[in-house]
């Protein structure tokens, strides 16, 4: 493929500068001229990863209202004279940013991650939905200059047609991939007394969407002897669900930032992975725990069904009971076909070279 192609991001750090990054190795291994665009601010150790040469960086404003530093930034993107521009995350920025870009023709991308709207959470401030309400106005107005729309799942790209019946027409979808950083494995300290035991894994934000109570109920209720759970996050846990996790020596909370070693560590030695969200149009959870080999148990809901072949690379969990099943069944020995399965699954579906083709075939 032979393209000019910005990356761009106003993300410091964690899962969006995993994504953007993954994007720019798999887009120059495709033959592309890549630039990533990023707050000078971003300390990730991802960043690293990109040669010098291919970063372009700026200031993030902390002023919003002020255009000037996004005309500034706009101009200088345009003379990279990139073939088109894709923002990897739909923030204040970026759509600044892309208005201001409007003026010289350039195609333009936006990745949407959640496409389904703001998700139910346990603690929303007044400042956060001014600026959310102040973010979806801006939206309106950037989404007139967006040429395609990137949706990472089919249940993705049906949520973002039904919320933007306009747009519509300009969404593509492209199944998210697995994006792990190059960091070498590190064991959390937390994890001391089990570092040689198997364990079953929550991976994530914690919030009020992610069903975490569901989970500790059913592992709470399941029949002994089953491997240790652990719940790794930052956010904050509702009093029911401290109550349940603090008073089992079963399970181990780290509910703290993830370095990306820890997270690799944790992928590459649980049996298998606990998603029990009440709703999702997709996960980035799922790719890694395959890109891993691991299975994953997880809710009845389309955004993570859509990439279960339910009984093979993973099950799906309709009550408690089905919970309760899939804990006593990953807390057995997992078989070759399994961990075959998952990543045979992994190599057609999520595979980043492959559906990045696919996508710039279509556009």
């Amino acid at each position: 493929m032979d393209r000019n192609i910005v990356l761009m991001t106003a993300n410091t750090g964690g899962g969006i500068i995993q994504f953007t990054v993954q994007l720019y190795h798999s887009l120059v291994e495709l033959g592309c001229k890549v630039t990533v665009c990023v707050p000078s601010a971003a300390k990730d150790s991802n960043v690293s990863e990109v040669n010098e040469a291919d970063l372009l960086t700026y200031k993030k404003e902390k002023k919003v209202f002020d255009n000037a530093p996004y005309r500034a930034l706009a101009k200088r993107i345009a003379e990279k004279k990139p073939d088109c521009i894709w923002y990897c995350d739909d923030s204040a920025v970026c759509a600044k940013t892309g208005i201001a870009l409007s003026r010289y023709r350039i195609v333009q991308m936006l990745t949407v991650h959640d496409a389904g709207g703001y998700h139910p959470t346990n603690r929303v401030t007044l400042k956060t939905a001014l600026m959310r309400a102040y973010l979806k106005a801006l939206c309106r107005r950037w989404y007139r200059s967006v040429s395609r729309f990137v949706l990472l799942s089919p249940e993705s790209e049906n949520s973002f047609k039904r919320r933007f019946v306009k747009s519509s027409s300009k969404a593509v979808c492209m199944n998210l991939g697995a994006h792990i950083p190059h960091n070498a494995e590190i064991m959390p300290p937390e994890m001391g007394t089990l570092k040689r035991e198997r364990y079953l894994l929550f991976f994530g934000r914690i919030d009020k969407y992610k069903g975490i109570e569901n989970l500790l109920n059913a592992y709470s209720r399941a029949p002994l002897p089953h491997l240790p759970l652990v719940i790794a996050g930052s956010g904050s846990l509702t009093e029911n669900e401290k109550q349940l996790a603090f008073s089992n020596e079963r399970i181990t909370v780290i509910n703290r930032f993830i370095a990306d070693g820890e997270m690799k560590w944790l992928f590459a030695n649980c049996a298998a992975v606990m998603l029990p969200y009440i709703e999702a149009t997709q996960s980035g959870v799922i790719p890694i725990a395959y890109a891993y080999g691991k299975p994953v148990a997880v809710s009845d809901v389309p955004g993570l069904t859509q990439f279960v072949d339910d009984g093979k690379t993973g099950t799906i969990c309709k009550n408690e009971n089905d919970w309760i099943n899939a804990i006593t069944l990953y807390s057995g020995e997992t078989d070759d076909n399994t961990a075959a399965a998952v990543r045979s699954y992994y190599d057609e579906h999520m595979d980043w070279e492959k559906n990045l083709k696919r996508l710039f075939e279509n556009l």
